[in-house]
């Protein structure tokens, strides 16, 4: 054990760690999704409901915790990035109590606690965004940790334990589906250790399905309730398989490109975890310690299962590479007894090195220049400028459209967006149902009579515009904005001179700039004025 004084050195030297990490990333610009999510979260505290008045194809439970987010913290990068700061240091505690349960020692944790700290920070994982994969770390962590514990314990403790691991295993798959690869291993851990007879272990597995069952239940009551149920079905599960068809092909070439990305900051961690844990369990008397790769085997799978595999899906890996580098960090003095502290040194510049050298300035860049290159050109860094736009020509109360999938606009300027599926993706791209959810589109359009209407311009993957879409509803877009609205602005993106509002261009103008054009803003004709500032 180590003295108190040591622990609370050890517990310091991570917290600075981390702070160090993480403070550098607080302002990057939001991306899609988590202006997609904090809409609905804010359509939650204007009294809406997920899937029937605001639909976003990922479960409840992300919804549930933006909400609580936008609730303590303003609706910019910095405030939702602090948000999963502290959210993300929540996962790092269980994340230390499992590496140090499972191997027996109190430097594994703490190697295990600096590890994630560094590896939740890297861009390979894209952990500077409030993505879904970060948030269901932490119930995750806290399932594995609760059933781990209820091994130990006897009596009515033990069934709260397990209850407790069901319910956040179930939390965290309510987060993100695939968070049950990573989940699984508490099941296979109360089957081995849940008590002398196998009896025993499927009684433990009861009362923790029990847990899932009821914390489901709790969630989904409100939606049965509300008769809403075909829809959150719908958009958590069935529309996730079309979803999947977006993936266009060349997946072996997505795999290497990941394994590219992820070797350098994850490899080191793989490497001297495995063969830590499994000595650790043979040698060391640990037998727990085989949890190690059982974890980092389920978070793989978890993470893979997408064709997708866009790079914030292996945030997923975080944990269980984290705590498996941690016990087999901390195993080392005693395999290599002729030099502990020399292989802890190397060990601890293996870890850290080679994803520093693989980007070598990313926590010295600005943050906008993350966001370009680790996300791509998409223009996020020009979401708080447009939404200051609106926000000082509407009221609260005004909704705005945007034709493309730019949600964190009107996050940011706190304005109701006028479309019921937040992204344009489903009423641009052939989903079977893509006609019906564009009627619906239109319908919520000419109810709410947005203030202004946003296009995007030059950014095919925000419209998902295809020869295969159906052009009803932008035809009626174009009637609509042709007839009730006029072309207020335009943002300007150029290269080198960066975004910049210009009014009054001529129709020979619009085209000279059409290339350099971001957003055209049109505003509805009958709008009152707000402010008299020119854009």
């Amino acid at each position: 054990m180590m003295p108190q004084r040591s622990a609370w050195l050890a517990w310091a030297g991570i917290a600075v760690l981390y702070a160090v990490l993480r403070v550098p990333l607080l302002d990057v610009p939001l991306d899609r999704d988590e202006g997609a999510f904090g809409v609905v979260a804010q359509g939650m505290w204007r009294g809406e409901m997920p899937y029937r008045d605001l639909a976003d194809h990922k479960p409840p439970g992300i919804f549930l915790i933006y909400a609580l987010a936008v609730a303590v913290f303003p609706p910019t990068a910095m405030g939702l990035h602090l948000f999963l700061a502290l959210w993300n240091f929540g996962t790092l505690l269980p994340v230390a109590a499992l590496a140090r349960r499972w191997s027996g020692s109190e430097a594994a944790g703490w190697w295990a606690g600096a590890a994630f700290a560094y590896l939740s920070a890297t861009p390979a994982v894209q952990g500077f965004t409030c993505s879904s994969e970060m948030l269901m770390l932490l119930p995750i962590c806290g399932s594995l940790w609760c059933a781990d514990a209820a091994v130990e314990q006897a009596g009515g403790g033990r069934i709260w334990r397990l209850l407790a691991s069901g319910a956040l295993g179930a939390a965290a798959c309510w987060i993100k589906q695939p968070a049950a690869f990573s989940v699984a291993p508490a099941l296979g851990l109360l089957m081995c250790c849940g008590g002398a007879e196998r009896k025993d272990g499927l009684r433990a597995c009861g009362w923790w399905l029990a847990g899932g069952v009821v914390f489901s239940a709790l969630l989904l009551a409100p939606f049965v309730a509300a008769g809403v149920v075909a829809d959150l079905w719908y958009w958590s599960f069935a529309h996730n398989l079309n979803y999947g068809g977006l993936a266009s092909s060349g997946l072996g070439r997505k795999i290497w490109e990941r394994f590219v990305q992820l070797a350098p900051g994850l490899g080191p961690a793989l490497l001297i975890g495995v063969p830590g844990c499994i000595w650790r369990a043979r040698q060391g008397g640990r037998p727990r310690a085989w949890m190690g790769p059982a974890c980092v085997a389920g978070s793989i799978l978890g993470a893979f299962i997408s064709p997708h595999l866009y790079q914030h899906y292996f945030a997923q890996l975080l944990p269980a590479f984290a705590v498996a580098a941690g016990i087999g960090c901390a195993a080392l003095p005693a395999i290599y007894a002729a030099w502990p502290r020399t292989v802890q040194i190397v060990a601890a510049i293996l870890l850290v090195l080679p994803g520093a050298l693989a980007h070598p300035s990313y926590w010295f860049a600005n943050p906008a220049a993350i966001s370009v290159r680790r996300l791509g050109p998409h223009g996020f860094e020009a979401g708080p400028m447009v939404a200051r736009y609106l926000k000082d020509r509407t009221r609260p109360e005004d909704a705005i459209f945007i034709y493309g999938s730019e949600p964190q606009v009107a996050f940011q300027a706190e304005r109701p967006l006028a479309n019921p599926f937040v992204m344009l993706y489903p009423l641009t791209f052939p989903f079977p149902r893509q006609r019906e959810f564009q009627e619906r589109a239109w319908r919520e359009l000419e109810r709410r009579t947005p203030a202004y209407i946003l296009v995007q311009i030059n950014n095919s993957r925000s419209t998902l515009v295809t020869p295969a879409t159906d052009p009803w509803f932008g035809t009626q877009l174009n009637g609509l904005v042709q007839s009730s609205y006029e072309l207020e602005s335009v943002l300007l993106m150029h290269p080198q001179r960066g975004y910049k509002f210009v009014t009054g261009l001529s129709a020979d103008e619009l085209n000279q700039v059409r290339d350099f054009t971001h957003f055209l803003m049109f505003r509805r004709k009958n709008l009152p004025a707000t402010t008299s500032g020119a854009p």
